[in-house]
């Protein structure tokens, strides 16, 4: 598919995005889902990630079941999102078997008396959106949840960005606010961009780096 698209306004790029992801075949997205999470665990940097930033999708997002699974069985520590009582988010000790509610917008989330875990503690970050362009930007919802939620992480943990090749534009826009993904990981490809070299380098331990 040709996704030579370059939008200025985000309403216009999220109206794009939704008519995209509207069209996707639930059968389509569970495939997709699978190579994008077989492609990342097939990485040197995925081997020990723990503590690993993660979300539980909802409909129309790349299921994280599989990396959830593979947590399971790794030992990983796993923390996703949980909106606390003041309206702020935080990050929560979660696992594959863990008890969780149903947060805001339906989307379950730990309960509350599940642990919390530092933003930049974090090693590596799967990060959900509606949108991605091939620089790394991200296009979400327009609360500025995630963005809030990834800012204290960006210093340390690798930020990846998971969605169908679909949703890949040229070009997004983005505000001074908007955190950068690292990593882009579609179904096709598993793009890098100029400011993971740093960050690969410390998650690998030893220098080596895959082609960038």
């Amino acid at each position: 598919m040709d996704n030579s698209l370059i939008f200025t306004v985000k309403s216009q790029a999220r109206a794009w995005a939704k008519t995209v992801r509207a069209g996707l075949a639930g059968e389509q997205l569970r495939r997709a889902s699978e190579k994008i999470v077989r492609r990342l665990l097939a990485e040197d940097w995925m081997a020990l990630p723990s503590p690993l930033g993660l979300y539980r999708a909802t409909a129309g997002e790349i299921e994280t079941t599989g990396l959830f699974a593979a947590a399971k069985q790794s030992g990983w520590e796993v923390a996703t999102p949980r909106a606390e009582s003041d309206g702020t988010y935080s990050w929560r000790e979660d696992g594959e078997d863990a008890v969780t509610e149903q947060g805001p917008h339906g989307i379950l989330q730990p309960r509350a008396e599940a642990g919390f875990v530092a933003a930049d503690a974090l090693r590596v970050v799967i990060v959900p959106g509606l949108a991605f362009d091939r620089h790394g930007h991200r296009l979400g919802h327009g609360g500025g949840i995630y963005d809030r939620l990834l800012a204290p992480a960006q210093p340390n943990a690798l930020l990846v960005g998971v969605c169908c090749e679909s949703l890949v534009a040229d070009a997004l826009p983005a505000e001074p606010h908007d955190v950068q993904m690292d990593v882009l990981a579609t179904e096709a490809h598993l793009r890098f961009m100029p400011m993971a070299a740093d960050k690969l380098v410390r998650l690998l331990g030893d220098g080596r780096l895959p082609t960038l």
